[in-house]
């Protein structure tokens, strides 16, 4: 899921919280931004912390990461 804060107070536009956990039986990972740019900056993050080869994706359980430049 990507979603935008709306321009949370106190945040700058380019911020982003990354988090994962368990959505019943699949997992699901937040991507939220404080703007779209912020999300923008959020997924890139998202893919360098990305496990990935032929076939198969990963994420490390418990992702929390946050940016607040």
């Amino acid at each position: 899921m990507v979603t935008t804060m709306g321009g949370a107070p106190g945040r700058s536009p380019e911020s982003y919280t990354l988090s994962s956990g368990a959505g019943g039986a699949r997992a699901v990972v937040t991507i939220a931004g404080a703007s779209q740019r912020g999300a923008l900056y959020g997924g890139g993050a998202f893919l360098r912390k990305m496990d990935w080869g032929k076939g198969r994706l990963s994420v490390a359980a418990g992702l929390a990461d946050e940016s607040k430049p």
